[in-house]
């Protein structure tokens, strides 16, 4: 999925319980505070995005998990890419 679907799962939550997102990040510097109980997140990113910085996935999966969102996530040393052990981790995910 992209990367709008973790910003879904924070402004939307109605509208979507599952995310596996890769290079997300803070879609919104002050998302309103919805309850995510029930709503899982897979996030996947790496520490050299020049276009999803660290700081804004840290705050993030910051957010996501205040508001009780189930969160899991992969750090890989590359860019602003999908890595193969990232697949792998958001389809073990998936199955769990």
């Amino acid at each position: 999925m992209s990367p709008e679907s973790a910003a879904l799962a924070l402004l939307r939550p109605d509208a979507l319980r599952e995310v596996a997102a890769f290079a997300a990040m803070l879609p919104h510097p002050e998302p309103p505070a919805h309850d995510l109980t029930g709503t899982r997140v897979f996030l996947s990113n790496g520490t050299r995005d020049p276009m999803a910085p660290v700081d804004s996935t840290d705050r993030l999966v910051t957010l996501l998990r205040e508001r009780s969102a189930e969160v899991r996530t992969h750090r890989h040393e590359g860019g602003h890419e999908l890595t193969p052990e990232g697949l792998r981790e958001a389809k073990e995910w998936l199955a769990g």
